[in-house]
Formats: structure tokens, sequence, C-alpha cells
């Protein structure tokens, strides 16, 4: 088994998204997501990749292009209204 490339980063942004109601969660853009959380987006099978930059990469962008408030060296990003 190989080691995992566990990606932080992009796994609170997925939870980001499943809680503002972005992503719904199980779907399966949701699990292509968490595959690419865990193993890295260059490991998705084409199908997987399909998913993921029709439905999840739009709202990663969505979400980065929300306001930020930084507070002690970390971004919280307002929920939309």
């Amino acid at each position: 088994m190989s080691v995992s490339q566990f990606d932080e980063q992009l796994f609170l942004q997925i939870e980001t998204l499943v809680d503002d109601g972005d992503l719904e969660a199980g779907s399966a853009a949701y699990r292509a997501a968490q595959y690419a959380v865990e193993s890295g987006y260059d490991s998705l099978s084409t199908p997987q990749r399909e998913i993921y930059d029709a439905v999840v990469a739009p709202a990663l962008a969505q979400l980065a292009a929300r306001p930020c408030a930084h507070v002690e060296g970390f971004c919280f990003v307002a929920r939309p209204a």
C-alpha cells in the first residue's frame, strides 16, 4: 500500500462546501472529491475526473472567491446569504 497523499486543505474546503450546501455528502462528486483528498487529483479515473471538473472544481472556485476575514493567521470564509 502506498503512502497517503492526504490533502488537509482540500479536505477542509470540501467539508465547507458540504456544510454550506454546495456539495451533497455521498454524491458522486463528493466521492470523487474525497478520493482526490486521499490520493490526489492525478489518481482519479477519467469518469471521476469528469465529475470533479464539472461539479467540484467550480464549487471550489466559488468558495475561493468568497470574502475572507483573517483572524490570528486564519482565513474565515463568509457563508453565502
